[in-house]
């Protein structure tokens, strides 16, 4: 008797779980931007625990280390210490964000999405998993096919034929746990310079950032419809900053992250973000 796949649903529920699991890999990814001839190519190994817990390396550095309380960001040299709760995170054109972890690019877009047939048996790097061909249920064109490993639902590949990007997840090692050291930087920091700008400036220029990344969630459909007829990144900034009504740097801001990748607690901390902000900058102007 031939064994039956799993459904849509099922392998979506397995991948949703695999948010919970302490991992390590390698993510392989090949993106060729819209009108280049020439493909982006890299690798990060990833180290990955429940609650948002991070460790990404690349080309033998340390380029991320998230938990609960900190964050680091290595920028050019340094690895800098990354205030609040929000951070522009650009690792390139995709990261292990997007792939492992609660808020996955598969997540995020599942529910408009649809398979065309149903899931069939592959292997990967050693290890079975199911593949599947999704459309949107709009009937817009576009085309991704995703492999979810069949032990722990992980994305072990995608393929997007619209955004032309590949990307393979490769030696998985699934742990009990990782120590707590591996989710946390005991090397140099960088220094904070010191800011020569009043409070006032300083909060008027968290306020113009936050601000327009809130009202680009706001108006998150308007957005993707706006970017995916953009043909440069000038375009996707003058189109931006007319649909919006945002200075060029809260446009550039927008353009920095994918607005799909947040989940919808790092959605509701920013939009309350911008409300606290706004009525600080207003307390701060009148002097009260």
């Amino acid at each position: 008797m031939a064994e039956r796949a799993p459904s849509w649903i099922e392998l979506m529920g397995r991948h949703a779980a695999s948010s919970s699991l302490f991992i390590s890999a390698v993510l392989r990814y090949e993106s060729r931007p819209d009108d280049s001839d020439t493909a982006q190519a890299g690798e990060f190994t990833l180290r990955y625990g429940p609650g948002e817990r991070w460790r990404i390396d690349r080309a033998g550095h340390t380029v991320y280390v998230r938990n609960p309380r900190t964050t680091f960001l290595r920028e050019g040299e340094e690895m800098r210490r990354l205030p609040g709760s929000f951070h522009l995170l650009d690792l390139g054109p995709v990261s292990p964000l997007d792939i492992v972890g609660p808020d996955t690019l598969l997540h995020n877009l599942s529910r408009r999405l649809v398979p065309t047939r149903t899931a069939t048996s592959v292997v990967i790097d050693g290890r079975r998993g199911w593949e599947l061909t999704l459309v949107p249920d709009t009937g817009d064109p576009g085309r991704l096919t995703v492999v979810i490993d069949d032990a722990t639902g992980l994305l072990m590949r995608l393929d997007s034929t619209e955004n032309e990007l590949a990307t393979t997840l490769t030696d998985v090692e699934v742990h009990d746990t990782l120590p707590a050291s591996t989710f946390t930087w005991d090397g140099l920091i960088a220094a904070v310079p010191p800011d020569p700008a009043d409070p006032l400036t300083t909060l008027g220029q968290r306020r113009e950032v936050i601000s327009a990344v809130a009202s680009a969630l706001e108006h998150r459909e308007q957005v993707f419809h706006a970017l995916a007829d953009s043909a440069d990144t000038d375009a996707a900034r003058a189109e931006l900053m007319n649909l919006l009504d945002v200075t060029t740097t809260g446009a550039d801001a927008i353009l920095a992250i994918q607005l799909r990748r947040l989940s919808r607690q790092e959605r509701t901390r920013i939009l309350r973000e911008r409300d606290d902000l706004v009525a600080e900058y207003r307390r701060l102007s009148s002097g009260s």
